[in-house]
């Protein structure tokens, strides 16, 4: 009887003291641990300061273990064996009973109790403000995870304006290829038109010697004739209207003496009538 009165002073005690959202507060899951530690080691930053937390969670495992095994001492004293107790409730009592073992309390008292109270307060706190500083590592870390990310699209948009560039250079260069092509066709055509020409000139007895610049220069003189051809062949044509003989132009130029001595009259009588 003394036992289950015991148990259930305990549990309403640890009820009372911590809550189960402290409790799991207080508790630092193993996985949470793994995931915060790969964190703070993928920055290169803050690895001196992972390095320290990891050793101080190690640390703190250890005291809950030897606090643990006292705590499992202390009841076990008290006729209250460990297993009778649910996870929280043990916890808890593992809590007070450290403090409790530090003290060197068998039995411990209200104030006692009060001063426990207090130590696992304490430890509350320091614990918000591990997780708060854990937090602020996430964050900083996503911060740099997601300004990685904007360079890498950022580089992908290059590469993909690079990779743009070089395809249009590519079609550039076939395309000047295929001229190159076309260019060595025609002067290979050129070379065949100019051995014709040589031969039809030395079959009628002619053997100059044939050379591009001979061709250009020889295309400028027949462009001059053919200029000073046209200007005559325009002066030829001004001269269609005139008369075919010298008394025909001198009739012509009478009738036209007359035309304006005519006029003439005619604007000095128009001149007098104003």
């Amino acid at each position: 009887m003394d036992q289950h009165r015991n148990a259930g002073f305990v549990e309403r005690l640890c009820g009372e003291l911590l809550p189960e959202q402290q409790l799991a507060q207080l508790a630092l899951e193993p996985a949470a641990l793994r995931e915060v530690q790969q964190r703070a080691a993928a920055q290169g930053e803050a690895s001196a300061q992972a390095a320290v937390l990891s050793s101080e969670a190690a640390r703190q495992a250890q005291q809950y273990e030897a606090e643990a095994r006292r705590v499992a001492e202390v009841l076990e004293v008290a006729g209250l064996p460990l297993d009778s107790l649910s996870s929280r409730a043990q916890l808890a009592a593992a809590r007070v009973a450290a403090i409790c073992g530090a003290l060197g309390l068998a039995r411990p008292s209200l104030p006692d109790m009060l001063a426990a109270w207090a130590a696992l307060k304490l430890d509350e706190s320091r614990a918000v403000v591990l997780q708060a500083t854990l937090r602020q590592q996430m964050s900083e870390t996503e911060a740099d995870a997601a300004r990685a990310r904007a360079r890498l699209e950022q580089l992908r948009s290059a590469l993909a304006r690079v990779q743009q560039q070089q395809a249009g250079a590519e079609r550039r260069s076939r395309a000047e290829e295929q001229q190159v092509g076309e260019l060595e066709a025609k002067q290979a055509e050129y070379v065949r038109t100019l051995d014709k020409c040589a031969r039809k000139l030395a079959a009628n007895g002619v053997t100059p010697e044939i050379h591009h610049s001979n061709l250009v220069e020889r295309s400028a003189a027949l462009q001059g004739v053919q200029g000073r051809a046209e200007e005559l062949q325009s002066q030829l044509e001004a001269y269609h209207n005139l008369p075919a003989s010298a008394l025909g132009a001198g009739m012509m130029l009478q009738q036209a003496r007359e035309r304006l001595r005519a006029a003439q009259e005619r604007l000095e009588s128009g001149l007098a009538e104003l």
